[in-house]
């Protein structure tokens, strides 16, 4: 199944605009390439950061990009006089070839929520077999939190596909939003969560097992609210340590980014009161290349669950952006 997006320029255009996420790569790289060093980048996509591995020094990148992308990155690497030093291999990473061992892996293989794209597998299969032990992984560390939160769009959205327009049924719209995950929503922000935080789980490029980044990623959190008002809605987002002191996130009040955050809404906002219980059960499964499927349940105080199951494609692939 080819990538619906990562082959496309525009997809590059916006994560190379996130100058968050690229300032935040370029230091971790700098911090930890230096001149001799062999790199593997993984999914190189526009090349952004085999060039960053090159400013650092690295004798030799190795950029493996899955997709027909190749042909910018190319233009951009030879643009910026590299092309001694960036060899790009077009291959799924589970099949490139390389003819040496690496010191340094780096990787941006995070979906809303982390591992929501399904490629945290694959670039520890390229970990086990390329890295120099002792070697080094960007990213480091990612963990994923999730928290109930307030979301008027998804309000108004479900309101107005039960609302008869036209004078039609559009129920089954809204049934089929409310199962859906919807990403990059920049609009949800600190001051719409009606809990704190908690943790979902934590990935470990360095430590985690094949067998453990396979899945399915599993949490059953309860939380308390702190604030009233209505809960319509969770959200996901994640924290990653790049490397010791270098970070960077997508969370509701940290400085915007190309991921947003990640909404999964409730079939009905409800109304909760400082103290009021929420209990949420969700499970992020790997479901084939390129796609993951997502679940969840929310049980509000002593209201009956509502229970979610949405598909999504996730729209990259090992060897990716």
């Amino acid at each position: 199944m080819e990538p619906k997006a990562y082959n496309e320029l525009w997809m590059h255009r916006e994560m190379l605009r996130d100058q968050i996420r690229c300032n935040a790569y370029k230091e971790a790289i700098l911090k930890t390439v230096r001149p001799g060093h062999a790199v593997l980048d993984v999914g190189t996509g526009s090349g952004i950061l085999a060039m960053f591995s090159a400013l650092a020094g690295a004798r030799k990148v190795y950029a493996v990009e899955r997709t027909a992308v190749t042909e910018v990155t190319r233009e951009l690497i030879d643009a910026n006089g590299m092309g001694d030093r960036i060899e790009i291999i077009q291959s799924d990473i589970e099949a490139a070839q390389l003819p040496e061992k690496v010191d340094v892996i780096t990787a941006e293989w995070m979906g809303g929520f982390g591992v929501d794209e399904n490629l945290f597998h694959p670039v520890l299969q390229a970990r086990d077999r390329w890295l120099k032990p002792g070697g080094c992984m960007i990213p480091g560390a990612v963990t994923a939190l999730l928290a109930p939160a307030h979301d008027e769009s998804v309000d108004q959205s479900l309101a107005f596909w039960r609302s008869t327009p036209y004078g039609l049924n559009l129920g089954p719209i809204a049934a089929r939003t409310a199962n859906e995950v919807h990403n990059a929503m920049h609009h949800v922000t600190g001051n719409l969560l009606l809990a704190e935080p908690q943790q979902l789980w934590h990935s470990d490029a360095n430590r985690d097992t094949l067998e453990s980044a396979a899945g399915p990623w599993i949490a059953d959190q309860v939380f308390t609210a702190n604030r009233p008002g209505t809960i319509s809605a969770v959200t996901a987002w994640f924290e990653s340590e790049l490397v010791p002191g270098v970070r960077l996130t997508n969370a509701p009040d940290a400085p915007k980014t190309h991921w947003g955050r990640t909404v999964m809404p409730l079939n009905q906002p409800l109304k909760v009161v400082v103290g009021t219980k929420v209990q949420v059960r969700f499970a992020c499964h790997n479901n084939g290349r390129n796609l993951c499927h997502n679940a969840w349940s929310i049980k509000v105080g002593d209201q009956p669950w509502q229970h979610h199951a949405g598909r999504q494609g996730c729209t990259a692939s090992p060897g990716f952006h």
